[in-house]
């Protein structure tokens, strides 16, 4: 409710429309959270963290094509983005395309690497080591 009239006091404020869609996300609304995030970036094409937001709602509606695109836009915003990486290994690997997956993972776990991150790092090296045993890993 605060989220709400914050958006409408603040209508160019593009990172109340990214939090509330992530309440609304996180409510199960998912296409509600896809209309906040899409505000978010009508406000803010550059907002790497909204695309890639809305590539997760995409995701969790097995949406794989649109997840990989919003994806995309995040990391041209921001290519060291790990997130986004991670999350579009996700998509690609439920697509069948498990080099490319495991590619983006990688570069993700150097990114976190770089960036010290160590849970990052665990995380990612579990996921790749059960990919590359042929397991079907859930990313997220």
């Amino acid at each position: 409710e605060n989220l709400r009239k914050l958006v409408k006091k603040y209508p160019d404020y593009s990172f109340g429309y990214y939090q509330l869609g992530n309440v609304l996300f996180r409510q199960g609304k998912k296409e509600d959270a896809i209309k906040e995030y899409e505000k978010a970036i009508q406000k803010n094409s550059k907002y790497a963290l909204a695309h890639n937001a809305l590539g997760s709602v995409f995701a969790s509606q097995q949406r794989w094509d649109e997840a990989i695109t919003a994806y995309q836009k995040a990391l041209a915003i921001n290519p060291d983005y790990g997130d986004a990486l991670t999350n579009i290994a996700q998509a690609l690997w439920e697509q069948g395309k498990r080099n490319e997956a495991i590619a983006s993972l990688e570069k993700a776990l150097n990114i976190f690497k770089s960036q010290d991150r160590p849970e990052k790092i665990r995380q990612i090296e579990q996921i790749l080591k059960e990919l590359k045993a042929g397991d079907d890993p859930s990313v997220s």
